[in-house]
């Protein structure tokens, strides 16, 4: 049996969670911004296999505590800054928080550099080099300078130990992005994100369509413009009237793919396998599925959907690409999801030249 897009299963809450329903049910708040949650010609949701994953976030509700990620940590991000400037370095390191990869020999690799010594991979080192930029009283919560960002000073902020740039990857993409998330500013809101964060007045939908002007946030499934919320929320920040829904990117597809949950059809699950890109059609059904999984897995569990996102990036650690740590005896329980999974490991990374995730 399947399970219809957008239409959770009935299931009863006698488990219970530490969590109230949320305010706005995660599929509302999509319906509300035009997401389309209709099935889909390339994939569709495995009934029984969501059904053994809302089970397992049931037991872990009930004996373990969830809480959002605060972004504390002050060397990945600005924790003692003005609410202005915290919100100016949120919006900026997400508008350039995609594609942290390349495609070698059949073999997904990931962006690393070392920074002041520590090796550090993708996004963590992206926002690593980000806070050193701050550190360093580069100006890059400026807009005007974002708005004329070139080449050169962008490899300057990104630069390892070493004088290499791993974030050089979809560079123009990038570049593009913050040139327009500066010019926008400077135009539109006075230089500053944080007026775009106040005029939205606590309405999360507000919120996501005021972003939809910037290059940076125009994803039809919102994934940085969520990942964006989910930063100024969970750091206190703004407060939403609706919990952030998932920002899903090819880490939770990946896990959802192995899970079972998220079923393709035969002539993807080949290209899933072998390693071969999507093409953009493909790609962007794959993450509608994964998203509307999510939606209906917070709505049947009463966890946030920003929590469940944490949870699966959180695990994205386990879930390798070549060796997930479930395929070793040894190291099998280190994966929370290890009962709920059907451990579909030849299913590889979702391969899309993207600038959303």
């Amino acid at each position: 049996m399947t399970l219809a897009a957008g239409a959770p299963p009935a299931t009863d809450n006698s488990h219970g969670t530490r969590f109230a329903r949320s305010r706005v049910p995660c599929a509302e708040v999509a319906r509300s911004l035009g997401i389309d949650l209709s099935t889909s010609p390339v994939a569709h949701i495995d009934e029984q296999s969501f059904l053994n994953v809302v089970q397992n976030i049931r037991d872990r509700v009930r004996d373990t505590a969830m809480v959002p990620f605060a972004w504390d940590d002050p060397s990945y991000w600005l924790v003692d800054a003005s609410a202005e400037d915290r919100s100016q370095y949120f919006a900026i390191g997400v508008a350039i928080n995609f594609r942290f990869w390349r495609l070698a020999a059949g073999r997904v690799v990931p962006a690393r550099g070392t920074v002041g010594g520590l090796p550090l991979t993708g996004a963590m080192y992206m926002w690593r080099c980000l806070r050193r930029a701050t550190e360093e009283s580069i100006p890059v919560l400026d807009a005007s300078f974002l708005a004329q960002l070139t080449l050169p000073a962008y490899n300057k902020i990104f630069a390892d130990d070493a004088g290499r740039n791993p974030t050089g990857i979809a560079c123009h993409d990038r570049i593009a992005n913050l040139r327009n998330l500066g010019a926008e500013l400077t135009t539109h809101w006075s230089g500053q994100f944080w007026n775009v964060v106040t005029q939205s007045e606590g309405c999360l939908s507000k919120f996501c369509l005021l972003s939809r002007q910037f290059r940076a946030f125009d994803d039809p499934l919102y994934k940085l413009t969520m990942l964006n919320a989910i930063l100024h929320s969970g750091s206190g920040l703004t407060e939403f009237d609706a919990d952030p829904i998932p920002a899903v990117d090819y880490h939770l597809v990946k896990q959802m793919l192995r899970h079972g949950v998220v079923v393709p059809i035969p002539q993807l699950r080949a290209k899933l396998v072998q390693r071969r890109y999507l093409t953009r059609h493909e790609a962007s059904e794959l993450r509608r599925v994964t998203l509307i999984a999510f939606l209906n897995l917070a709505d049947s569990t009463n966890v946030p959907g920003h929590i469940l996102d944490n949870l699966w990036w959180t695990n994205r650690r386990n879930c390798l690409d070549d060796e997930p740590v479930c395929t070793s005896a040894a190291t099998a329980a280190q994966c929370p999801f290890l009962g709920a999974c059907k451990r579909l490991t030849e299913t590889g990374m979702p391969l899309e030249r993207t600038r959303y995730y």
